[in-house]
């Protein structure tokens, strides 16, 4: 379940910025590869990507699913607060797997 961003005697954190992730590749080989996920400079944790070869390219999960981890860990953990609905929901659609 998602937080709301501040408890109970705390100050409303921040909406989240999807501008404030960083979304770093961790790349061991052609078939290993982790992702480092943070927010606003703050380590949210390194995830196991599904590596695929297509197209002649080796590719991980997209950018939004990522986005989408940093978006779930961050109000989670009180980094920051939830969007509005219609913009949580863009952004949770991609929420599949992690």
């Amino acid at each position: 379940m998602l937080g709301t961003g501040a408890g109970p005697s705390e100050t409303p954190k921040p909406v989240f910025d999807p501008a404030l992730v960083s979304i770093e590749q961790k790349r061991f080989s052609h078939t290993q590869w982790e992702i480092l996920v943070c927010y606003n400079g703050q380590r949210i944790e390194q995830y196991g990507d599904k590596i695929e070869l297509i197209g002649g390219e080796y590719r991980g999960y997209p950018r939004e699913e990522w986005m989408a981890v940093a978006y779930r860990e961050a109000i989670a953990r009180d980094m920051a607060s939830r969007l509005p609905v219609v913009e949580e929901a863009a952004i949770t659609t991609h929420l599949t797997r992690h």
